[in-house]
């Protein structure tokens, strides 16, 4: 059992695929007769967390009803979650609304990414270091462009940048964090409205960011192409 507490946001509206979903936020998406909600915590309960935290939005109430569904199921689970409410924050800005909720050290994801990574390791790892975590995929643009570049000789990141693409990019954001609380404090801009993409970048420039690796792929659902190749994964191993 991992006792991290895992933050997941789920507050983006969809906009890519709105014409699958309709007007539910992307993570209760129907996948198989399930929601991805269902798929995704599923799955994190198998790999051996028990203390989530949902950071809502869009069709926020929706989510919420949905989770308490699972803390009545799944008994020994503990199922948290927070508002950012109607004014859209970012993902920076909705981690820092809820900030004083969240544990010294916490793990952070999407509600729209479905990750295979060793998450033990992951959890020791980060345990025992002074720095931010960050997975890192070597995609070599095969998936989506890569975004970041990784200095093997420094074993350090040295650039992130999911704008514009670059040749000496060879590894892409896998989406799983590990995240101190007080070193996210001390990089949060005046503006309460931010992207977590701010932090990340400031950790990469003062060094207190360190990779971890993953050699599986991820899946998401996060446009129609997405969707089709998880589906077409997820079906063959149910």
């Amino acid at each position: 059992m991992l006792d991290d507490q895992i933050v997941i946001l789920c507050g983006g509206q969809g906009t890519r695929v709105r014409s699958v979903i309709g007007n539910k936020p992307k993570i209760l998406m129907p996948i198989l007769n399930k929601t991805f909600l269902e798929i995704q915590l599923v799955h994190y309960y198998e790999k051996g967390f028990r203390n989530f935290f949902y950071i809502v939005g869009f069709g926020g109430e929706q989510v919420i009803n949905e989770l308490h569904i699972f803390q009545k199921r799944l008994k020994d689970i503990n199922i948290s979650y927070h508002s950012e409410g109607n004014t859209r924050l970012g993902t920076g800005g909705s981690i820092l609304s809820c900030i004083d909720k969240l544990d010294d050290k916490f793990l952070l994801t999407y509600g729209d990414n479905f990750l295979r990574l060793n998450f033990k390791k992951f959890s020791e790892e980060f345990r025992l270091s002074t720095k931010n975590y960050m997975t890192i995929y070597k995609n070599s643009n095969l998936i989506e462009p890569s975004n970041v570049f990784y200095d093997e000789s420094k074993n350090r990141i040295i650039s992130y940048d999911k704008l514009k693409k670059k040749k000496n990019f060879k590894h892409i954001d896998y989406g799983f964090f590990g995240i101190i609380k007080d070193s996210f404090l001390s990089k949060v801009p005046s503006s309460p409205c931010f992207d977590l993409n701010i932090f990340i970048q400031q950790s990469i420039s003062d060094d207190i960011i360190a990779p971890f690796f993953t050699s599986d792929r991820f899946y998401d659902i996060g446009n129609p192409g997405a969707i089709e190749e998880f589906i077409n994964f997820y079906s063959k191993n149910l």
